[in-house]
């Protein structure tokens, strides 16, 4: 016991030891002094007559250099370069970038320890290491060769730089030839990240988060990128995922990710006319949307608004200038319609979508050079064309179904009437045609971007469900037709062959002789379908009919983001359904924790009554 009592004694009277060293002396006092006031004739005298040293250090770790430095001091600083280490120098650069300082970091940045260009250069070889600060922790390191020693620092000061966001020092670094690299995945398995995260973790994080505030300062996008919204839409994005997996950090990211959206509202901002709107919207994607779908490009479209959208730039896209400019093109062509009020609008829609648009686009297709292309090519007449096709489609399939059901029975009848056949061409034709407009849609934004959208999938299965239930409504009767076909029928109470079209608008009690052919009684026919385990194909086609027109119904959302009430309404739907699934999932956990408990209650009593078993 007693042992341990001195080895702590030891301790203690160790570090009240170094924390009681003897501090400065009178003149390295003095020094620092001066060189924090700018008095330049008493700092050279001093180290002049070597009454104290350039290296010395205060209580803060601030060399002369860094205090001059931070006295703005040109004069002084330049002196005091040639005195100290080039470790020290390096130090002060790092003060310069962090104080602002832009000519004194221009005029440390000449010193020839930062020369990448200068193979005889033998200032740096001194170093043996190099001291890199970062979130308060010193590292050191040790690099292969004084070229990469030199590029470690300045890609350091260029980080700090780029933090700061300061654009002047950023280029002058830049001008080095140094730029920053993009961390990797937060999941690489290199070796340099794995010896990384073996090694600090902490450490790993910090330089992953400090890379990432530089590259998201607009000072480097703005010099680095040839197109600034551009990557700070994917910077944007890729943020959002990191705070998925980083979630410790998820408030870093959310600042990062919105110092981004503001960048490219600052510069929508700097507009001053709608010619520069248009071009900031789509001449930086331009050559990449020509190149991707060998289409040529429209000046009346933005693929960059477009791109905004696809990331989730909500903020861009409800600038006033977006809007002002989408607005101008969704009119185009019919001025008028834009200075009408709300029932205005909806009372020349409907007449002009369901009566004056078929007959237009007949003549366009007739004549689709004609004066008529330009008025069905405005956004606002496609929206409305596209919006009148799908009612009317869906009012068609319901009424089909629904009212005229005896219309499918019809096509095994020895006379199927024409308009049967009319309606149902015109129902496929429709459906067809909503398919291949998926297709298209497919083919020009590819599988992702078509799959990351709820409505392209809702598109999807109702398409598929109504196919699927008006063939099988086609199929059934030509099979039923074709059984009976086969198998002749037999006489009824007459003495008369039943004729098929009246058989299956008739009901069988029991056996088929004992039909009573009534033209004003409704009837049906029941029918067995080989094999047993096949399930009805009526029953299926009914129940796909019932999934695909809860869809077709559900899908006219998409009329209401067009109108800034329903649109924030449908938003507000969508989180509200958000939080009763959230809510639903735990109610299901605590009705399994009750219902476990009540069954290890009673399973003690089953043997005394049946309630008690299952």
């Amino acid at each position: 016991m007693m042992e341990k009592y001195n080895k702590d004694d030891k301790n203690k009277v160790k570090v009240l030891a170094e924390r009681l060293q003897p501090g400065l002396n009178e003149n390295e006092r003095q020094l620092l002094s001066a060189s924090e006031l700018g008095d330049e004739e008493i700092v050279k005298q001093l180290i002049d007559r070597s009454e104290a040293s350039a290296e010395v250090l205060d209580f803060q770790g601030r060399s002369a250099l860094d205090l001059a430095i931070i006295a703005e001091d040109e004069s002084l600083t330049s002196y005091l370069i040639r005195k100290v280490s080039d470790k020290l120098i390096h130090q002060g650069l790092l003060c310069a970038v962090e104080q602002q300082r832009t000519q004194i970091c221009e005029l440390l940045l000449k010193n020839s320890m930062y020369d990448l260009t200068s193979s005889e250069r033998q200032a740096s070889e001194q170093l043996n290491l190099i001291s890199i600060t970062e979130n308060g922790t010193t590292k050191n390191v040790h690099p292969k060769n004084t070229k990469s020693k030199v590029r470690i620092m300045l890609k350091e000061a260029l980080m700090r730089a780029s933090i700061k966001n300061n654009f002047q020092i950023v280029q002058i670094i830049m001008l080095k030839g140094i730029c920053l690299e993009i961390p990797h995945d937060y999941f690489c398995s290199c070796k340099h990240c794995i010896g990384d995260r073996h090694n600090d973790y902490l450490g790993f994080c910090n330089r992953r988060l400090d890379t990432f505030r530089a590259l998201a300062s607009p000072a480097y996008i703005s010099l680095t990128e040839e197109d600034p919204v551009l990557a700070c839409f994917q910077l944007s994005k890729k943020f959002r995922h990191q705070k998925q997996i980083e979630t410790e950090y998820q408030q870093i990211y959310d600042e990062l990710g919105n110092q981004c959206e503001q960048f490219t509202l600052d510069l929508l901002d700097e507009c001053r006319s709608s010619e520069e709107v248009k071009v900031l919207l789509s001449s930086s994607v331009k050559s990449k949307i020509e190149a991707k779908t060998e289409i040529p490009y429209s000046s009346e479209s933005f693929p960059l608004l477009l791109t905004a959208m696809q990331m989730e730039q909500k903020q861009f896209v409800a600038h006033e200038k977006c809007q002002a400019q989408v607005s101008e093109i969704w009119f185009k062509g019919l001025q008028a319609m834009r200075y009408l009020n709300r029932f205005q609008y909806l009372l020349l829609s409907i007449p002009i979508g369901m009566v004056l648009l078929p007959i237009l686009s007949v003549v366009y297709i007739v004549a689709p050079w004609s004066k008529v292309t330009v008025l069905l090519n405005t956004p606002s007449t496609r929206f409305l064309s596209y919006t009148c096709s799908y009612l009317s489609f869906l009012f068609l399939t319901v009424v089909a179904k629904l009212h005229y059901s005896d219309m499918w029975i019809s096509l095994a009848c020895d006379n199927t009437p024409t308009s049967a056949y009319i309606l149902i061409t015109l129902i496929f034709v429709w459906i067809l045609g909503w398919i291949w407009e998926e297709m298209k849609q497919v083919w020009s934004s590819g599988i992702e971007d078509y799959a990351g959208s709820v409505w392209n999938i809702i598109d999807s299965f109702m398409l598929m469900f109504l196919l699927a239930s008006f063939t099988l409504d086609i199929v059934v009767p030509i099979k039923v037709a074709d059984a009976f076909t086969t198998n002749p029928l037999p006489l009824n109470v007459t003495g008369e062959q039943v004729n098929l079209s009246t058989l299956l608008h008739c009901y069988v009690t029991g056996e088929v002789d004992e039909v009573d052919v009534c033209p004003s009684v409704s009837y049906s026919v029941g029918v067995s379908w080989e094999p047993s385990w096949i399930p009805d194909p009526e029953l299926i086609s009914d129940i796909l009919f019932s999934f695909g027109i809860i869809l077709s119904i559900s899908r006219i959302s998409f009329i209401m983001p067009a109108n800034e009430t329903f649109g924030t309404i449908l938003v507000s739907f969508y989180r509200t359904f958000t939080d009763l699934m959230k809510l639903c999932g735990m109610f299901l956990l605590i009705l399994l924790a009750f219902s476990c408990g009540l069954a290890a209650l009673y399973a003690a009593h089953r043997c005394q009554t049946t309630t008690f078993k299952g």
